[in-house]
């Protein structure tokens, strides 16, 4: 009984998006439309905590089926049902005060309740065609919201030939597959992986590239792009043309949808480790230039976009190494974070007046950069004490643990803040964010073992790179006075030129389309 009844929540969880939008076109009043899209949002995020609480009462780490299988449900697709509920009930109820007077503001909230309806489809979804009709469909809804403001509609062309690319190239990797393996279901993939496992033949001569790595090389191109990772994170710039609760969405959800297809496709992206490498070289170089470029921002919504830049070559690093269960955690913190920072960005100046103390960096002490690593040092070793000696070992994945700890040191050591207070006051500090990583670590290591994931992570690689981090912050923090760090700060100020880049293309383009038109006249 309680299973039925489950089912049947999480069925009316994807079908209650789609009957507000139906609804809501019914001729009816203005305000009565405005409140059957805001009380039919609220009422399926409400739906989507009950389903998650009737979930734990169902044997741990148990899938079901819907719909001749075209639907999963297993414990990450209800966590992340109820994410994407959350975050759109936020979002539509502030755009519907925040966009109060515009005409475009019931249309606006239609496409972002089906912005959340693909992406709910995506997130459920054990079929690859399905996959690729929601995939493509958020890059039309996304165009078509940007195109509702004027001054937005060359950004929205600008984000629709990022995304039909993104499409395209996913496109060619999931025909191929279905052709190859002769199924659709995500689920029965591994079982015929060695059917697209075979070496390319060019004109009857055997190349020494494997089909599956071309497939996973147009699957990782896909979803960086739709990611926004470094270089391709030109069309997430255009956006901030985009009214700020789009941007709230957008940046808390849309961009996310690739760990979610990454977990979905691992066993494929699993046969070709090389194109895994690849794709965590992207991440790790995306996740250090997002950061950089973000820490010379002045513009709020500018830092935060470049923030989730950095952010999102993170969780495509952990995709990349195997940490799926972590890049999911990553995924649902991130996007709460910056949901919440892009719906009270309004308030930053208020917030940056009082912070300006803390933001000179002319102003620190000598030997800011000796404090600030002796205070990482002692809090990796007060942070290796209490995973060794007072967390009960059955209780705490030690390597998770470590990741989790390395990662909070990597987020710490850039609080300019810091590098203004005591060693005792800085060890003080450490301790209690020690207190606060603790916690999350454990959040994270209970998610991942609720997590159904079999293959192996590689740990070593992570950690390295997570390592790697620490030591990039150190040094430009040591050399912060150096002709190669101003000359650093300036490149990162213009976004190492990639819009302009962008921008000097597109408009050869268009002029190159002007002459053919002239000449097709004459």
């Amino acid at each position: 009984m309680q299973l039925n009844v489950f089912l049947i929540y999480e069925l009316i969880l994807l079908i209650t998006p789609m009957l507000i939008l139906l609804v809501s076109l019914i001729p009816v009043s203005y305000p009565n439309k405005l409140s059957i899209l805001l009380w039919g949002q609220l009422s399926n995020f409400i739906l989507s905590v009950l389903g998650l609480l009737i979930y734990f009462t169902q044997p741990v780490n148990q899938n079901f089926y819907l719909i001749n299988n075209f639907f999963k449900i297993d414990f990450v697709a209800v966590c992340l049902l109820m994410i994407i509920a959350f975050i759109s009930t936020s979002v539509i109820f502030f755009s519907e005060r925040y966009l109060c007077g515009d005409s475009s503001r019931l249309s606006f909230i239609r496409n972002l309740l089906t912005l959340s309806l693909f992406a709910s489809i995506i997130t459920v979804s054990n079929n690859l065609i399905l996959s690729l009709i929601a995939w493509t469909f958020i890059s039309l809804t996304l165009w078509g919201i940007l195109r509702l403001k004027e001054e937005s509609k060359q950004a929205a062309q600008i984000v629709l030939y990022h995304h039909l690319f993104s499409d395209l190239l996913l496109l060619i990797a999931i025909i191929s597959i279905v052709s190859l393996t002769n199924t659709s279901n995500i689920a029965e993939l591994p079982n015929h992986l060695n059917q697209v496992n075979g070496f390319i033949i060019l004109f009857g001569h055997k190349l020494a590239i494997k089909l599956t790595s071309i497939i996973c090389l147009l699957i990782i191109l896909a979803m960086s792009i739709k990611s926004a990772l470094f270089p391709f994170h030109h069309w997430l710039i255009a956006t901030l043309e985009a009214p700020t609760p789009l941007s709230g969405l957008l940046h808390a959800g849309i961009v996310n949808i690739s760990a979610i297809l990454a977990m979905r496709l691992f066993p494929v992206l699993a046969t070709a480790p090389t194109v895994l490498m690849l794709w965590a070289a992207i991440a790790f170089f995306s996740a250090i230039i997002g950061t950089l470029i973000m820490s010379t921002q002045n513009d709020v919504k500018r830092k935060l976009v470049y923030s989730t830049v950095g952010q999102m070559g993170f969780m495509s690093l952990q995709c990349a190494t195997g940490f799926l269960p972590a890049a999911i955690f990553h995924l649902i913190a991130h996007g709460l974070f910056k949901c919440h920072m892009f719906l009270q960005s309004g308030s930053a100046v208020r917030e940056g007046l009082s912070n300006k103390h803390w933001l000179h960096a002319e102003n620190l002490p000598k030997y800011a950069a000796v404090k600030l690593t002796i205070g990482l040092i002692a809090f990796i070793l007060l942070a290796l004490v209490l995973i060794h000696y007072l967390w009960p070992v059955a209780s705490i994945n030690s390597q998770t643990g470590l990741l989790m700890l390395l990662a909070s040191v990597a987020i710490l050591s850039t609080l300019p803040a810091l590098k203004k207070t005591s060693i005792s006051m800085l060890f003080g500090f450490n301790s209690i964010l020690l207190v606060i990583a603790s916690i999350s670590v454990l959040l994270a290591c209970k998610f991942d073992s609720l997590v159904s994931f079999s293959p192996q992570p590689s740990e070593i690689i992570m950690a390295i790179l997570l390592a790697s981090f620490i030591v990039i912050d150190i040094v430009l923090h040591t050399i912060a006075r150096s002709n190669f760090t101003k000359a650093l700060y300036v490149h990162a100020l213009n976004g190492f030129y990639i819009s302009n880049i962008a921008r000097v293309l597109n408009n050869k383009s268009k002029i190159n389309l002007a002459k053919n038109n002239l000449l097709r006249r004459i």
